[in-house]
């Protein structure tokens, strides 16, 4: 078991600025793609990145605004043409990573692609 967690401490030690830690009350995994509540702005894994999962209370306050107003964009990196692709609050960062390389995702894009809306590359489909 202790062998198992080396990778990932080896990791946090040789680049503390990447990723965030969950701030979940007992939890503080370290997630390097963490999801922000829109609503309380705090950083969370993937298990606790809802309002619901993490007891937000700051959701009721936010409830009565339009759910456009709540929605916090991300991007993610494609690591292997570089570009940016856009994601919103509670989408897997890993999904639309996948989605863009099914899609025909080619390496020689990276000079030329900028960031695109929701995985989509014009390069790259």
């Amino acid at each position: 078991a202790i062998v198992e967690s080396l990778p990932i401490l080896s990791m946090s030690l040789e680049f503390p600025e990447l990723g965030k830690h969950c701030q979940y009350p007992n939890c503080h995994t370290l997630d390097f793609l963490p999801f922000t509540c829109a609503s309380c702005e705090q950083y969370y894994c993937k298990k606790h990145r809802t309002p619901s999962d993490h007891e937000c209370k700051q959701q009721t306050e936010r409830h009565s605004t339009p759910l456009s107003k709540n929605i916090i964009s991300k991007q993610v990196k494609c690591p292997l043409c570089r570009t940016m692709l856009s994601l919103e609050t509670n989408q897997d960062p890993n999904h639309i990573v996948n989605a863009h390389i099914s899609r025909g995702c080619r390496k020689e894009a990276s000079k030329s692609c900028a960031v695109v809306p929701a995985g989509r590359c014009a390069k790259c489909n």
